[in-house]
């Protein structure tokens, strides 16, 4: 009976082993947002990690200049990951590279205490970045760079721009000169009907992976008086503001619903979902806003990339006449008849010129 005993006892010892290893490799490796704060060869830095954005953000003050730094990654476990600060200083700026364990880091510059792209400095950092020139072209576009993949505008049909060929996407029979409701999810293009004059019942979804377009009839008629609020997941959303409704619409499945109405608030998604009356999303146009650290905005024809999680801006480009699309990894603005682009890694490029964009550049861009 002893050694039974015993064998028992053993037992549930290793089981509640087992559980303590368990609850400790769950405290150690789980991911989960922190606040951090050391020194760095004079520097003073604050390090975070917010969970529900699965971003780094570093805000390093040193030299009389706050710099800050924000970047998606997947949980590192070690902290304190900035290890050395290299400084460069030329005429009136200022700029810094952190050197950062696990992540890309590129050199953080100021001027006059305002931050500033370091490519728009004239300091050699030494970076090699990856040649992205093509030489394009349809009709009256030109294309000489790709950071993305393109569709764009051409009143009947699209040019499709990937993998460094052109290929077109025929739609309308009439010129369409604005196409306000066609959007981009995943790997669908869906544009309603344009051929119809003030309501439509029809989609056309183009699978951008497959090369493929259908036709998608609804039972609904929706006006063009509409917006798209925004997406979120696998879902478009859309408001009718003449008839006061919100749609999902879920281009993979093909499928439609009313999700708001004049007696039922409809779901807008900013940060976090909330119901809104179908009068105020008519009236006001309210759009979605995703988790996201980056955003850009046009002052005075300056260009900025504010990180939404520190609210600093930094200067990107000058003269710059319209921002047409963005999103969290880059943007593309319009100088002239030019569309330049600006991601984080590659700074400015001009990517197309097309001599029409002095007249029509509504709604022109669309990028996957």
């Amino acid at each position: 009976m002893k050694n039974k005993s015993l064998i028992k006892e053993n037992q549930i010892l290793i089981i509640l082993v087992i559980i303590l290893i368990i609850i400790i490799f769950y405290n150690v490796f789980k991911v989960k947002s922190y606040t951090k704060k050391y020194q760095v060869n004079n520097y003073d830095i604050e390090e975070k990690y917010a969970k529900k954005t699965k971003s780094y953000t570093f805000i390093i003050k040193g030299n009389d200049t706050k710099y800050s730094y924000s970047i998606t990654s997947k949980y590192l476990h070690n902290k304190k990951l900035i290890k050395e600060i290299s400084t460069f200083i030329k005429d009136d700026y200022k700029c810094i590279v952190p050197e950062i364990n696990g992540l890309d880091a590129i050199p953080l510059c100021s001027q006059d205490n305002n931050l500033v792209d370091y490519r728009l400095t004239g300091i050699d950092f030494g970076i090699k970045e990856a040649d992205t020139s093509v030489n394009l072209a349809k009709n009256n576009l030109k294309i000489s760079n790709v950071l993305d993949n393109y569709l764009v505008w051409n009143y009947k049909s699209f040019y499709n721009i990937y993998d460094k060929k052109i290929t077109e996407i025929k739609l309308f029979k009439k010129d369409i000169y604005d196409i306000h409701l066609a959007t981009i999810l995943n790997n669908y293009l869906v544009i309603p009907d344009y051929d119809s004059e003030y309501n439509f019942n029809t989609f056309y979804i183009y699978d951008l992976t497959k090369k493929s377009l259908t036709t998608w009839k609804t039972k609904y008629d929706i006006s063009f008086d509409s917006y798209i609020a925004g997406s979120y997941d696998k879902s478009i959303y859309l408001v009718d503001k003449k008839n006061k409704i919100e749609y999902e619409i879920v281009p993979h499945k093909k499928k439609i619903r009313i999700v708001g109405s004049e007696s039922k608030p409809g779901p807008i998604y900013q940060n976090k979902w909330q119901n809104i009356s179908l009068t105020k999303l008519s009236s006001e146009e309210i759009y979605f806003q995703n988790d996201l650290i980056y955003k850009y905005s046009l002052t005075n024809h300056n260009l900025y990339l504010e990180n939404i999680l520190t609210k600093d801006q930094t200067l990107i480009s000058k003269d710059v006449d319209k921002l047409l699309v963005m999103n969290n990894d880059s943007a593309y603005y319009l100088r002239d008849d030019n569309i330049y682009g600006y991601k984080i890694t590659t700074g400015e490029k001009l990517i197309m010129s097309n001599f029409e964009w002095n007249f029509n550049n509504d709604n022109i861009l669309f990028i996957y």
